[in-house]
């Protein structure tokens, strides 16, 4: 099953369109349930995303691909 976390810098419309079109996918939100809450550090995201095997979805182009690469590492 494919599961996915949107982060705040993503519109929350997408949630909708996507469960829309496919029910069975798992679409979390950063600051609903138990997500990581909003302006969360990116590194925390990254480590809730790799705990609960979800895709990170993200429009974070200033700092997100500097604190992946070190998550990665």
């Amino acid at each position: 099953m494919i599961k996915f976390l949107l982060d705040e810098h993503v519109a929350i419309a997408y949630e909708t369109q996507i469960k829309r079109r496919e029910h069975s996918l798992v679409v979390e939100c950063v600051g609903v349930g138990s997500a990581p809450r909003k302006q969360s550090p990116d590194s925390e995201m990254l480590s809730y995303c790799e705990t609960n095997e979800l895709l990170l979805v993200t429009n974070n182009r200033a700092s997100m691909p500097v604190h992946l690469a070190g998550h990665l590492v």
